[in-house]
């Protein structure tokens, strides 16, 4: 499964659609979000409706269609949820990762950064969403924020690296042959693949964008996929080896969860 999602991913945006873009199609729908039919199907509750409408307007009028010609791509992630709290560490708060690129990054590269289509058509709370946030992010200089209906693939295909916190769009990035930094939980066991950077301090990150574009992208592509065979197909993505433990799914959670919570309590202990 692993090899026929690999070859789809190598030949780039032609051979992949993101889901969100094929329902529309299906449906004839213009805009991912629609205020009346989100007031439809969540009318019991006007003010959750009415804050989503009022966070998606201020995110739409901060758009743009026109894409840079070298930038770095961030795909906000949905919040409150787990990929950022407890395991974003440090940068649980996307804002601090994208201002920390845009002081980092050279003159001419921009950072484009696309909001979570899950924020608009599940749900939108102050405890992760705001106008103001938007506002802010749109306020850094070298920050540009595009529509939700623009092509995730299309994006990752043409930019120079990817930026996330702890999401699984790391692998998808590697798979296309692009670099990719990521500033939450260190979730790979033994030798990492080659093109993936996680963060530890300013001059190591400053060293990694410097040396992204001299990266052979097919070089990612075949780390990558080394990785795969050689460490997570006999360890998993916990590092468990144990096939006892694999044939009991409620051990491998528990011990999966174990894992996670020690590496943030070191992090947190080596503050």
């Amino acid at each position: 499964m692993f090899e026929e999602i690999e070859s789809r991913y190598s030949k780039g945006s032609k051979a992949i659609r993101p889901e969100y873009l094929v329902v529309m199609k299906e449906r004839k729908m213009k805009k991912i979000y629609s205020f009346w039919k989100d007031f439809k199907s969540d009318w019991k509750h006007p003010h959750k409706v009415l804050y989503k409408n009022i966070c998606y307007k201020t995110y739409e009028k901060l758009c743009t269609n026109d894409i840079p010609d070298k930038y770095i791509v961030f795909f906000l992630h949905l919040q409150p949820e787990r990929t950022t709290l407890p395991e974003g560490y440090g940068f649980t708060q996307q804002y601090k990762a994208i201002t920390l690129l845009n002081e980092m990054i050279p003159d001419d590269w921009k950072i484009v950064v696309k909001e979570h289509p899950a924020t608009f058509y599940r749900y939108c709370t102050p405890m992760g969403r705001w106008p103001g946030y938007y506002q802010a992010l749109a306020a850094l200089d070298k920050v540009v924020m595009v529509p939700l209906e623009t092509d995730t693939y299309d994006l990752m295909e043409r930019s120079l690296a990817v930026l996330t916190i702890a999401g699984t769009v790391n692998r998808e990035g590697l798979m296309m042959g692009k670099p990719v930094i990521m500033f939450g939980l260190d979730f790979y066991f033994e030798e990492k693949p080659q093109g993936i950077y996680f963060y530890k301090d300013d001059t190591s990150l400053k060293s990694f964008i410097d040396e992204s574009t001299k990266i052979n992208p097919e070089e990612i592509k075949q780390s990558f996929h080394d990785y795969i065979m050689k460490v997570m197909m006999t360890t998993g993505t916990i590092g468990i080896k144990e096939g006892d433990v694999w044939d009991n799914s409620s051990e491998c959670i528990m011990r999966c969860n174990r894992i996670s919570r020690l590496k943030l309590l070191k992090y947190i202990l080596s503050i």
